[in-house]
Formats: structure tokens, sequence, C-alpha cells
């Protein structure tokens, strides 16, 4: 995976820890940046389905366990982008 790619997963995994913050601001500014076509674009980047995130973070939302989901998706987030750069290479 080139270094861009890698920073803009990072941003991803970043925003995905922040819906499942303590943090108000945290994480009402995580949640518009997901809703935002910025959000989109950094998808597109990365190589990886919008939307699919966006459905996993409703559930995520009203999880009780909000941490340990977050760290579920991003595992599968992660795992999904991975593979998909093996199979390029």
């Amino acid at each position: 995976m080139n270094k861009s790619k890698e920073i803009y997963l990072s941003v991803i995994i970043q925003a995905i820890r922040d819906c499942a913050s303590k943090d108000n601001k945290k994480y009402k500014d995580a949640v518009l940046w997901i809703a935002s076509k910025d959000f989109i674009d950094v998808c597109d980047i990365v190589g990886i389905q919008p939307a699919s995130i966006r459905q996993s973070l409703i559930g995520l939302l009203n999880s009780r366990n909000k941490k340990e989901l977050s760290e579920d998706i991003i595992s599968s987030i992660s795992a999904t982008v991975w593979q998909r750069e093996i199979i390029k290479n």
C-alpha cells in the first residue's frame, strides 16, 4: 500500500474511533465528517465502500460497548484493504 493510502486509511480509522469517543466534540466532528463528501472521496482513494462503513457506524452509535465495536469495525476494514493490496500485487 502506498503511503498516501495508508494516511487516508488512518484518517478513516481515527474517525471511527472518534465516533466511539466520550468526548462530545470529537464525536460530533467525526459524525459530521463521515456524513460529508470528503469522507466519500477518502474512501474512494483507499478503495472501500463508504456506505458499508456508514452502515456499520449506525450499529456503533446504538451500541453499549462502542469502543469494542469500533475496534471490530476497524479490524474488518483493515483486513479488507490489506487483502485487496495483496491480491493486486
